[in-house]
């Protein structure tokens, strides 16, 4: 399967005695102490943050961290790629908290699944307004 490419923007320099990963000076991560969430989700009963970062340690787009219940979003994405990735981590976590080890998804069942719904909540705004009531 290809790698999902994402469009750069221009890079703001990095601030002395700031992160080096969200060029802010407060942070909340376990991984990457002093950031601040973007968000906080509630999956499965776990309080689940995700951080928007200017780089990751991997070439992936996103990554969820079990270990820490964190999900990493990089910086700089379309707002396409961004709302697929952010879907992606979301699904690896409820696969990771809800399911047992050996029945966990794949990575592709995740991409699957991640960028479906992503199409299907884009083309049918009622089923997302349902879904708000």
């Amino acid at each position: 399967m290809a790698k999902r490419k994402h469009v750069r923007s221009t890079r703001r320099r990095i601030q002395k005695g700031s992160c080096p990963h969200c060029n802010s000076k407060k942070c909340g991560s376990v991984k990457y102490p002093g950031h601040t969430p973007w968000i906080t989700l509630q999956i499965a009963g776990h309080t689940v943050p995700v951080f928007v970062m200017d780089s990751l340690p991997s070439e992936n787009l996103g990554e969820y961290i079990p270990e820490i219940n964190e999900i990493y979003i990089k910086n700089h994405l379309t707002k396409d790629y961004a709302q697929d990735t952010i879907l992606h981590e979301v699904i690896h976590a409820i696969s990771t908290i809800c399911m047992p080890t050996d029945d966990r998804l794949d990575e592709e069942q995740v991409n699957t699944l991640a960028t479906q719904l992503r199409d299907v909540l884009r083309r049918n705004p009622l089923l997302k307004e349902a879904l708000d009531r």
